[in-house]
């Protein structure tokens, strides 16, 4: 794909504003879209990239529409306040009700219910010839029979893109919907299963806070950073609607030449306990560390530097799945012996600036997202 960075930042524009009519369109503006996309140096010829973008604009309008609409309903209840009972008084005289007049009772003109105690009285000769006072409809029913009238217009949170086609005309032809033929189905919406592989490496944490590498906190989405910080330790989005973990691969740097280390003269310990706190276990063990396991690695293969571990269980993945999906802002990394104790790295690898342990995870998430049906003229 080789899109132009005008015409897609006008696309989006006009998608977001069929969908998002109640919001200002300097919020999604063709613009700000595409100094958007130039500030955070997106690669728009991607699938990937045009998906990031979307994405991050989707979550920040529904936030604004949802501000709106809370504000909407906060001035509608002002409105509907009972009024007052200075409201309701007159300075003159109250209108009298007649009660409903009969052809064969005459005399039931003097039959009146009073307001006050100096009722202005309606001569029943005065009256037009249909007794309006006497078929007063109610308020609500009356509104509701002049609405009918009026053709009903689509209710906005059922409003998709796939729906504007079966638009009344009426409503097509106005500037909020004006579009181009060959635009209408540029854009849809979709959800479904997306992937993520996750890649965690040890010499990323932050190593004023967590000073071994057999225990470490990752974040997710960047905190605030000043233009000369290191910008490491992070992942940079947060993962909402996980539906599944599988750990695929998993590495230690080789410290059997280290006294200190767990694997010291290479006497490695029958097996290594993952624990990534917010992921959960599938385990059930004899004691609290394997209960909280994400994994049990005993087997691994060496090459060069580095033990490469066997993540699978008879030959099956090692898979952690979640109902009602999850969401992720950060992992809590583990590396424990089987009697519960960290796994020691040796001292020297405290400050080891290389890889000491990497993970590489398979995220799977429902991801609801804007498909471009765009065809640059060169793809054929």
């Amino acid at each position: 794909m080789n899109f132009d960075i005008d015409t897609l930042s006008l696309n989006i524009s006009q998608a977001f504003k069929r969908k998002y009519p109640e919001i200002d369109q300097n919020h999604y503006s063709q613009h700000n879209i595409k100094d958007y996309i130039q500030k955070n140096h997106i690669n728009i010829n991607s699938k990937d990239g045009i998906q990031y973008v979307i994405s991050n604009l989707t979550k920040t309008l529904n936030q604004l529409k949802s501000k709106i609409n809370k504000e909407t309903q906060s001035r509608g209840q002002n409105r509907n306040l009972p009024p007052t009972q200075n409201q309701f008084q007159t300075p003159q005289q109250n209108l009298v009700v007649q009660n409903k007049i009969q052809d064969n009772q005459p005399n039931n003109y003097s039959r009146k219910e009073f307001l006050n105690k100096n009722p202005l009285t309606i001569d029943s000769n005065t009256l037009p010839t249909q007794p309006y006072l006497n078929h007063i409809e109610s308020k609500n029913n009356v509104i509701s029979n002049a609405y009918q009238s009026f053709p009903s217009p689509p209710n906005q949170k059922d409003m998709t893109l796939s729906t504007l086609s079966s638009l009344p005309s009426e409503i097509n032809q106005t500037d909020r919907f004006i579009l181009m033929d060959k635009q209408k189905n540029l854009l849809k919406e979709d959800t479904s299963e997306w992937t993520y592989y996750l890649v965690i490496d040890s010499k990323d944490r932050d190593l004023n806070i967590y000073k071994s590498p057999n225990e470490y906190t990752i974040r997710f989405s960047p905190p605030s950073f000043n233009n000369n910080d290191a910008r490491t330790g992070f992942v940079d989005r947060i993962l909402h609607n996980v539906k599944a973990i599988e750990l695929i691969k998993c590495g230690f740097l080789d410290t059997s030449d280290l006294t200190d280390s767990s694997d010291s003269g290479g006497n490695h310990p029958p097996y290594v306990i993952l624990e990534v706190e917010e992921f959960g276990t599938n385990h059930n063990g004899t004691n609290q560390y394997l209960n909280k396991s994400l994994a049990i690695m005993d087997t691994f293969t060496k090459q060069d530097n580095y033990k490469y571990f066997r993540v699978m269980y008879d030959d099956k993945p090692m898979i952690n799945r979640f109902n009602p999906r999850v969401t992720i802002d950060k992992m809590t990394i583990r590396f424990r012996l089987p009697d519960g104790t960290l796994y020691n790295f040796g001292g020297v690898n405290n400050t080891n600036t290389a890889t000491v342990n990497y993970l590489v995870f398979k995220i799977t998430v429902m991801q609801r997202f804007l498909e471009t049906q765009y065809l640059n003229q060169t793809d054929g």
